[in-house]
């Protein structure tokens, strides 16, 4: 295969790859901001007592979504071209394995954001619920965590 080819294709996977990593870090900013303990979410004196702003994290991970979507769509565009060689195609399909479990977590954590919003608004959204969508939240986590460890192998693996 023609060198600027190859050299074209480990671009486009190695911005896949970072384009992937960004909206990781985008989402755990996200996961973080309505997770991690803070003093100041849970002392109510005005001026210092932090609410959490589930519309704009809703939004934000709608955002993120189509951000993800569109880099599997571009992965798919590498993968049907045929072009790339065994350790590409497994690295690429592992990506999207990776990806589309990441997906699943962000509308996990989007919907616990929007039923958070409906109970501000005066909606039913008990503790019971609450915990319920949390552990179920925290299982498809798990997923993308497991493959992201093998996804972090074979980027290694591809990139030295």
């Amino acid at each position: 295969m023609n060198n600027n080819i190859e050299n074209s294709i480990k671009h486009n996977i190695y911005h896949i790859l970072i384009d992937s990593g960004n909206v990781l870090s985008s989402y755990l900013s996200i996961h973080n901001d309505i997770f991690n303990f803070s003093i100041r979410k849970i002392i109510p004196i005005p001026f210092i007592f932090k609410k959490i702003n589930y519309d704009k994290h809703y939004y934000s991970l709608n955002n993120i979504i189509d951000r993800l979507n569109n880099i599997i769509g571009r992965a798919d565009i590498l993968l049907n071209n045929k072009i790339c060689n065994a350790d590409e195609i497994v690295l690429l399909n592992t990506s999207k394995v990776y990806m589309k479990e990441l997906l699943i977590a962000i509308e996990s954590l989007m919907s616990i954001c929007y039923k958070m919003m409906m109970k501000i608004n005066g909606n039913k959204y008990d503790m019971k619920e609450y915990n319920k969508d949390c552990i179920d939240y925290e299982n498809v986590r798990h997923e993308y965590c497991e493959i992201g460890k093998l996804l972090n192998i074979q980027c290694k693996n591809y990139l030295d």
